[in-house]
């Protein structure tokens, strides 16, 4: 019997193209002005996480933008770029700007697994916060009371490691 079903969300539950045009390209748009207007708060762990990764330790808001949009353009899975992601896009899911788009038969298929008593859990690159929004947002409805657990980089650690 199955007990627990993990899925991903970019081409599994959900088109590529809507992941990479919707969320990339509105953290892509409002990358730099996030960092430089969260100077002093949420933009302070990004920045001296992407500072560390890259070793430049001097580098201001508008290079590790500069950083960031190279890595999202590259697909690069960084947690900073991640953490940067999921809390610039959090104001678009919010704003009504973002929806969650899934396959046709993926809302049903979720609902039908919890109903009977499969828990479900989300493991994705991008940020739990990033995927509990794309959830909770969709344009089907709210999802994410479906879900059992969320994990990404920070608390699982990359899709291609052990």
């Amino acid at each position: 019997m199955i007990s627990a079903i993990v899925i991903d969300i970019e081409g599994t539950t959900s088109p590529t193209s809507s992941v990479r045009e919707s969320l990339y390209g509105y953290t892509r748009q409002h990358l730099e002005q996030w960092l430089e207007n969260n100077v002093g708060g949420d933009a302070d762990q990004v920045i001296a996480e992407t500072r560390s990764l890259v070793g430049q330790p001097d580098a201001g808001p508008a290079q590790v933008a500069e950083i960031l949009g190279g890595w999202l353009d590259s697909d690069v899975k960084a947690g900073p770029l991640k953490a940067a992601q999921g809390l610039i896009c959090a104001e678009g899911f919010r704003g009504g700007v973002l929806h969650g788009e899934f396959s046709d038969d993926v809302p049903a298929a979720l609902v039908a697994w919890h109903d009977a008593g499969i828990g479900l859990h989300v493991y994705s690159s991008g940020s739990v916060r990033n995927q509990r929004d794309w959830f909770t947002y969709a344009r089907s409805g709210n999802l994410a009371s479906l879900i059992s657990g969320w994990f990404d980089l920070t608390n699982a650690g990359a899709k291609r490691d052990s």
